[in-house]
């Protein structure tokens, strides 16, 4: 773990935030998975979003730990 969180800012100077953070088809999927899960919650924050996407998962930008 870590002692101190960092703001993003910081996370962002260090080149340490994810490849996929932004990223819209990213997001644009997960939002579809959510409305898959639960559509009478979700519906209302993501009015545009097709349930139907399929997942994005991006590549990682690290090196394997093993």
């Amino acid at each position: 773990g870590v002692a101190t969180v960092r703001p993003q800012e910081s996370l962002a100077a260090a080149g340490e935030l994810p490849p996929w953070l932004g990223s819209e088809a990213f997001h644009r999927s997960h939002r579809s998975a959510l409305l898959r899960k639960d559509p009478e919650h979700y519906r209302r924050w993501f009015p545009d979003v097709p349930a139907d996407l399929p997942y994005v998962w991006p590549e990682s930008d690290r090196s394997p730990r093993v």
